[in-house]
C-alpha cells in the first residue's frame, strides 16, 4: 500500500508542478507560444522511447506525468484559442 501512495503521490506532485510551470510559460512570457510547447511534448515522447539504459520506476513515473501535464495544458490552451 504504501508503495502504491509513493508513487501516486509522486505522479500527481510532478504533473501539478509541470502544469504550474507551464501556467507560468504562458502568463509571464510573450514568446512562449504553443509552438514551444508542442517542440516540448515532442521531446519528451523521443525521452519516453529512448529507455534503453533502464531510468527507472521513479524516473517513469516522473515523465508520465510531466507528459500528461503537457499534453492536458496544451489541449485547453488550444480550447482556448479557439473559442478567441
Amino acid at each position: 500500500m504504501f508503495l502504491t501512495d509513493y508513487k501516486e503521490e509522486k505522479y500527481n506532485n510532478t504533473f501539478e508542478s509541470i502544469y504550474g510551470y507551464l501556467k507560468r510559460q504562458k502568463e509571464d512570457s510573450n514568446n512562449y507560444s504553443v509552438r514551444d510547447l508542442e517542440k516540448f511534448l515532442e521531446s519528451l515522447y523521443a525521452n519516453e522511447g529512448n529507455n534503453w539504459t533502464g531510468r527507472g520506476e521513479h524516473k517513469e513515473i516522473s515523465l508520465a506525468a510531466t507528459i500528461a501535464a503537457a499534453e492536458v495544458f496544451l489541449t485547453e490552451w488550444k480550447n482556448e484559442l479557439e473559442k478567441n
